[in-house]
């Protein structure tokens, strides 16, 4: 894993061996594209809430599992609600 080389806005998270009862079950890096980074710092700036999302995919490979992953900026919006059908009224009708 020498040469690996991460995606922007990614997260890769590998297994350590275990030295003591504390340490961590996995350990990695997370890699910040500048456009990420500019998008926190003007929230910082205008003290608004920065909100990540983190998502996860369990794999293994010759090293062993290891987790990889994305990070993105928080923008999910619920879905509009449906709209309302209009019932059929019988003196709409034509016949």
């Amino acid at each position: 894993m020498s040469n690996f080389v991460a995606r922007p806005d990614s997260v890769f998270l590998f297994s350590p061996k275990h030295i003591t009862e504390s340490s961590p079950d996995f350990r990695g890096d997370v890699t910040l594209s500048a456009q990420l980074v500019e998008s926190i710092a003007r929230k910082h700036a205008a003290r608004e809430p920065v909100k990540l999302q983190l998502s996860l995919w369990k794999k293994s490979g010759a090293s062993g599992v290891y987790m990889s992953g994305s990070i993105r900026e928080n923008n999910w919006l619920p879905r509009p609600p449906e709209p309302v059908k209009k019932p059929v009224d019988d003196i709409e009708v034509p016949f």
